[in-house]
């Protein structure tokens, strides 16, 4: 029968699982000296139970000597004096003892590896840092342009250029001192941070050899253990065998633990792992809804100027309506209006033709004498020379009904 000791951390309520033991003590009390164990004071009843486990191992021990082994008693006869509570108590304290001081060394050590490791991290960062620093410090200094050639009318240019030149001169001189500033500063943390590195990794190997001192006592205690449960189970004490038996339960318990342990830390994996993708799509969800609101206040205030576009645009087309009406109106006067001038204007033309006609039936009579050579008359324009270039001076009448003797004279 073995007992196996677990390199990874226990919960506190793994710890407190068994209840076999309500005695608390400060794990970082815990001291060792060679193959010994030294521990802090315990109640009057474990310290007796222990002091009484260590006389059975050394009577076990005696026994084997063949010399003393007719002497001493055997190891039944003495543990039948013994309490089984305390006996059973005082076992599992003991291994309880061990398995806190580990599981506090190796979380100790641990921290040390994490804080080596963020050290190294910065230390990494800061010489980063370091070398693009120094790039740009000691970066070669700009070629100037060669002169093609000094040409008198060129001369305001070379002094301007010189001034130029200084200027950035001086510019490089500021900034080459400010990098030197900071490349001090960066080597003061780097030193700094390499001492810390030092000092943690020189922590980090007496922790080792701490924790491998541990380690080979634990299982030298382990090794002892198994022998003394071993000889529980080999003896014929009913209160034997049944510590035996009680850790072989124990054993089993812990076995369980660690199960449940696992099952536990895969659920959690999973319940994480279910619980950042819901995360993450609450946040896209979120920004998502983030640029709907966008998109919906950028479309409320098109549609308010589009809105505002409208209304415009039906108080214009009102107007417009009521222009257009306007214009009907004033259209179907004008046609009306025009009519009237139509029919004004066939009554005039037909006057025009009848008095052209009249005219005619006067130079034919004689009555209008047109000087011809000067104004040769047509058919066409005979009304207008008649009234443009022509007056009546005298106008006779024949002898007639409607009128009397006359005689009308056109002169130009």
């Amino acid at each position: 029968m073995s007992v196996t000791f677990l390199d990874d951390e226990r919960s506190d309520e793994e710890e407190s699982v068994s209840g076999l033991s309500t005695h608390t003590i400060d794990v970082e009390q815990l001291n060792l000296n060679g193959d010994e164990l030294v521990t802090p004071p315990l109640p009057d009843e474990e310290q007796g139970a222990t002091d009484d486990m260590y006389h059975l191992i050394q009577k076990r021990n005696s026994e084997d000597d063949p010399t003393n082994r007719e002497k001493k008693p055997s190891v039944g006869n003495y543990c039948n004096g013994l309490d089984e509570s305390h006996l059973v108590n005082s076992i599992l304290f003991f291994y309880f003892i061990l398995f806190f001081f580990l599981i506090n060394m190796e979380a100790k050590w641990r921290k040390q590896e994490r804080e080596n490791e963020d050290l190294k991290i910065q230390l990494e960062e800061m010489s980063g840092k370091y070398d693009t620093r120094k790039f740009f410090l000691f970066r070669p200094p700009l070629k100037k342009k060669k002169k093609i050639g000094v040409c008198r009318f060129c001369y305001n240019d070379i002094n301007n250029n010189n001034n130029n030149n200084n200027n950035i001169k001086k510019c490089g001189q500021t900034q080459q001192l400010a990098f030197e500033k900071e490349r001090n500063m960066v080597m003061t943390e780097v030193s700094e941070t390499k001492d810390q590195l030092n000092n943690s990794l020189a922590e980090i190997k007496q922790l080792k050899m701490e924790n491998s001192q541990m380690k080979e006592t634990i299982n030298r205690n382990a090794d002892r253990y198994n022998d003394l449960v071993n000889m529980l189970t080999a003896s014929k004490n009913e209160l034997q065998q049944k510590i035996a038996e009680l850790c072989r339960q124990n054993e089993d318990l812990e076995m369980t633990l660690v199960m449940i342990r696992n099952s536990w830390n895969q659920t959690v994996n999973v319940i994480e792992s279910e619980a950042s993708k819901n995360t993450n799509k609450i946040e896209r969800l979120a920004n998502e809804a983030k640029s709907c609101q966008l998109q919906y206040e950028t479309l409320t205030s098109e549609l308010e100027t589009k809105e505002k576009m409208i209304e415009n645009l039906q108080q214009r087309q009102l107007q417009m309506d009521m222009q257009v009406s306007n214009l009907e109106l004033k259209c179907a006067a004008q046609s009306v209006e025009n009519a009237h001038v139509k029919t004004q204007f066939n009554f005039m033309q037909s006057k025009l033709a009848s008095v052209r006609q009249w005219i005619l039936q006067l130079l034919q009579q004689g009555i209008i004498r047109i000087d011809t050579q000067r104004f040769p008359i047509t058919e066409d324009n005979i009304f207008d020379i008649v009234v443009q270039h022509s007056v009546a001076n005298t106008l006779s009448f024949k002898s007639g009904p409607h009128y009397k003797d006359n005689r009308l004279t056109l002169d130009p």
